[in-house]
């Protein structure tokens, strides 16, 4: 056994990964998660193995970014729900969200900035 595995079967065991960010919903589900951000977007990436898309589901309210879903198969099934503060330079209405072979994407465009403007005083 190699210390990777042995690392990995503690991990396993306590749901307390080593090398990875993830959330434990109240079911304990784990699930990993990263950020990137470039100058023109931020990018969630979510691993969602044994979620079907139709299980998936993705709210934005008041700055809040929920997915939710659940996962009907392997050995931990049940519901999982994350919630997300977005930041207000966000664009909203162009929030995308992409579901591939367990791995959901969901691009959050930075908006951008305003021009100043004169404001003409009558």
């Amino acid at each position: 056994m190699t210390a990777l595995t042995l690392l990995n079967n503690l991990d396993r065991e306590f749901s307390r990964p080593f090398f990875a960010p993830t959330f434990v919903n109240q079911l304990g589900l784990n699930s990993e998660m990263a950020f990137n951000e470039d100058s023109r977007h931020w990018e969630l990436t979510l691993e969602a193995a044994g979620v079907t898309k139709d299980n998936l589901k993705i709210d934005l309210q008041e700055g809040l970014l929920k997915v939710a879903g659940e996962k009907t198969k392997g050995l931990e099934t049940g519901k999982f729900e994350k919630v997300f503060r977005i930041p207000e330079h966000v664009d909203p209405d162009k929030i995308e969200a992409q579901f591939e072979d367990g791995i959901l994407k969901v691009t959050l465009p930075i908006a951008e900035k305003m021009n100043a403007k004169k404001i003409e005083i009558k």
